[in-house]
């Protein structure tokens, strides 16, 4: 009987925590929901049957029509009011520099829909997700990234050590496949672009170091728990963990002095930091 109870203790625990660790870090603009964990745009359009058309075919594809741009539009302006930056909207930015505003939409527009559903009156409604990285954030940011990919050059082969120099031998420079910053009891609002400064205000990462090739994971993405970063392909599966001790407007994150250190050296021989494999962990 007390192993009975045991396990349905374990089966109980583990039934409510699991929507915990699944949960992402999310945000709703009006019709619009962000994910930026997954770094994806979900929106919705409606259209109604065109009550003039000659037959039900024509009503019913009216109304995907009208429901496929309905969802455009918000898109469009749900992206104005996404934060790129401290302080910067999507929607300034685009005011601003005009060209970003016509690759965006054209980026839209190619995006077909995820699901759709019929109504008995002729109505439809379709789902549409959009990729927040790649293409998208190159159009955003173009003008501030990197061409090349720039790590330190290898050195030529050296000739094989006998094995009683190898204890000689300097240690092998440890290796990082990403980096996760732990921002838990901050409040810290997602961007697009977030920076990482030191305690003296220097950046230690900001969308400027991230190369053309590194834009297809993005500028940085955003979990709920550290554990569930650690396990992100982005960082892939040996990433330095620094933890945030401060955030001047809620957006960008600073770091002490000596993990900026460590940041930077390890950047020297690890592109992680060029290919944008950056994750913030937030509550």
């Amino acid at each position: 009987m007390r192993s009975f109870f045991k396990c349905a203790t374990i089966v109980f625990i583990m039934i409510f925590a699991l929507p915990v660790f699944a949960q992402d870090v999310t945000e709703d603009l009006g019709p619009v929901k962000i994910n930026w964990t997954s770094k994806e745009m979900i929106f919705t359009g409606d259209g109604a049957p065109d009550l003039n058309a000659p037959n039900a075919a024509s009503a019913r594809l009216g109304a995907e029509r009208a429901a496929y741009a309905d969802a455009l539009r918000k898109a469009l302006e749900a992206l104005k009011g996404i934060k790129v930056s401290a302080g910067m909207t999507l929607g300034e930015k685009m005011s601003s520099v005009p060209a970003i505003k016509t690759e965006v939409e054209g980026y839209l527009r190619g995006f077909k829909a995820v699901d759709k559903r019929y109504f008995n009156d002729g109505g439809v409604q379709i789902d549409l997700k959009i990729p927040l990285d790649g293409v998208f954030i190159h159009a955003v940011f173009k003008d501030k990234v990197k061409a090349e990919v720039k790590t330190e050059q290898k050195k030529p082969e050296e000739k094989p050590v006998k094995k009683e120099e190898q204890a000689a031998k300097k240690p092998e420079k440890e290796k990082a496949t990403g980096l996760i910053i732990v921002a838990q009891g901050l409040k810290i609002i997602p961007v697009l672009a977030p920076k990482i400064i030191d305690e003296k205000g220097i950046d230690v990462y900001d969308v400027t170091m991230v190369s053309n090739a590194g834009l297809e994971n993005g500028i940085a993405s955003y979990s709920s728990a550290k554990e569930k970063a650690e396990a992100d392909k982005r960082v892939a599966n040996k990433p330095l963990v620094i933890k945030a001790i401060s955030s001047p407007n809620s957006v960008d994150l600073v770091i002490s002095n000596a993990d900026a250190k460590k940041v930077r050296e390890m950047a020297k021989t690890n592109p992680f930091l060029t290919e944008g494999r950056v994750i913030i962990v937030k509550n």
